[in-house]
């Protein structure tokens, strides 16, 4: 399991001392004493860290300016202090690759001795070389003797999956490898590492006090592995999974599936993966080089991700949208458990599709998924859409003559005529603007109203229908039930809903 590592950046013995209890307190597995930032660097302050690394677990590192470090006295100097370092108190000790090999090999020597690890390190500020280099590069730095730990600058996604497929060549050559991406474009390798294996992870004391570029501090890294019940309980072993959309902060998926592999009892954690639409691809190559088993797709990728993939599911293939990914045996496959979803819930509010006439508002991957499932199972559908030309290409796609197609101005005298209604578009998510989709006052009573976004579960569109007297089905109950669809396709397994359930009144009533 990958131990959670705080970096300190203090002037003064002092304020190391305070800095290293407080990162303890909140929840960091051990310190990295950055010596070189000390205002004075020397013997007897060394003396004293070590005596505090007694009962603070903690790194000494002593980096000089060209590993990109504070240090900037001599080379014999430095290797003086590294050589006291290397005595019995710090947990671990950093040594620079570049240090040579005789020299080298003297510190790894003595540093075990004493029963320090020592992490052979290397640091490249001009870029990202080539997978085969930077796997070369690891593999010296494990020959050296210590664990292997490599950074260097992710300009781009492309970087950042290079540096990835770096990590998971070199495990087997370089058990415990730290491999990282510098920079916010590299910040998916930090999030990574525990499911390739490294020993550490890197979180600064707070958003202020990064040592390097991009590196998270310890609240964003808990923030991130909380759902999946903190980041100490996952390691090579543990299968990826996670959501890949843009934006993401009011998915609630991965509370979800991390509720249901505890319940379970699943070595396995769910996280968030936000990828702007120019990042999808190079996002999804990281992700497959760290082993990712599965994942949902959403907005607004769910369909292009479709050629990134090795096999696509006939009906996701005929929907146009895939919303789950499945690997298996080196591939990835995708599916669309939407339809399940959307089906069943309206089935189980007692809504009767067969021979309905529905309004479905919006033409993304949600909107075809309820096009498939309501023609279907019998219904005639008119599709509304800003972009009029979307809605056109989906209907012809899918419904042929049981599908028509009108402007968005036109939706309120169709909405009147409607049994059912179903907004397709983020309009009332959290994180978009608070609309109605449709006029309050042109919602027929006694229709049935399904708005598909759950995060808030009451939402302007089924607020305005609950005042109108028409039937309401949230977005909740299909968010569970194609989430409940994926989770079979990805574990085999029965989907644990009351669990679930139980997780997401707890974290509404903890958030209140």
């Amino acid at each position: 399991m990958a131990l959670v590592c705080v970096p300190l950046s203090e002037r003064t013995v002092e304020g190391m001392a305070r800095a290293a209890r407080s990162a303890r307190r909140r929840g960091a597995d051990l310190v990295e004493f950055r010596l070189d930032f000390l205002a004075r660097c020397d013997g007897p302050a060394l003396a004293r860290l070590r005596r505090l690394a007694r009962s603070v677990p903690a790194i000494a590192t002593l980096r000089p300016v060209r590993e990109g470090g504070r240090f900037r006295g001599s080379e014999p100097e430095r290797r003086a202090l590294l050589e006291q370092a290397a005595g019995s108190g710090f947990r671990y000790i950093d040594l620079e690759l570049s240090i040579g090999r005789a020299r080298l090999g003297r510190l790894v020597r003595a540093a075990k001795a004493n029963g320090t690890r020592p992490v052979i390190s290397h640091h490249d500020f001009q870029g990202t070389p080539p997978t085969a280099r930077m796997v070369r590069l690891l593999a010296r730095c494990e020959r050296a003797g210590g664990i292997a730990k490599a950074a260097f600058s992710a300009r781009t996604e492309d970087d950042t999956a290079r540096v990835v497929e770096a990590a998971r060549r070199v495990r087997r050559a370089a058990p415990g490898a730290i491999v990282i991406g510098m920079g916010p474009a590299g910040a998916l390798t930090r999030t990574l590492a525990p499911f390739l294996g490294a020993t550490l992870v890197y979180a600064g004391p707070n958003a202020r006090k990064a040592t390097a570029p991009g590196q998270p501090s310890l609240e964003e890294l808990k923030r991130c592995w909380a759902p999946a019940g903190g980041i100490g309980r996952v390691g090579a072993s543990t299968g990826l999974y996670g959501i890949l959309g843009h934006p993401l902060g009011h998915s609630l998926s991965p509370l979800v599936h991390n509720a249901a592999f505890r319940e379970l009892r699943l070595d396995a954690a769910y996280l968030p993966f936000d990828a702007e639409p120019g990042a999808l691809a190079p996002t999804l190559r990281a992700l497959r080089a760290a082993g990712l088993r599965g994942a949902n797709v959403t907005i607004p990728h769910k369909t292009a991700v479709m050629p990134l993939l090795d096999r696509i599911d006939d009906a996701a293939q005929r929907i146009g949208a895939v919303n789950t990914l499945v690997g298996r045996n080196g591939r990835m496959w995708g599916y669309n458990t939407d339809v399940a979803g959307f089906v069943g819930a309206l089935e189980a509010a007692g809504v009767c599709i067969r021979g309905a006439r529905a309004l479905v508002v919006g033409a993304g991957g949600a909107a075809r998924a309820a096009l498939y499932g309501l023609l279907a199972n019998g219904a005639s559908v008119t599709v509304a859409n800003r972009t009029r030309r979307r809605a056109v290409e989906m209907a012809g796609r899918l419904g042929g003559d049981a599908c028509a197609v009108l402007d968005i101005g036109s939706i309120g005298a169709e909405a009147e005529r409607s049994d059912i209604i179903v907004n397709c578009t983020p309009a009332g998510m959290r994180g978009f603007p608070a609309a109605c989709p449709v006029p309050e006052r042109r919602i027929a009573p006694g229709s049935a109203v399904m708005d598909m976004v759950y995060n808030p579960e009451r939402t302007p569109l089924l607020l305005a229908a609950e005042k109108r007297g028409a039937r309401t089905v949230g977005g909740m109950a299909m968010f569970l039930g194609q989430a409940a669809e994926a989770f079979r396709l990805w574990t085999g397994k029965a989907f644990p809903e009351e669990a679930v359930r139980r997780a997401l009144s707890h974290s509404r009533l903890s958030t209140n």
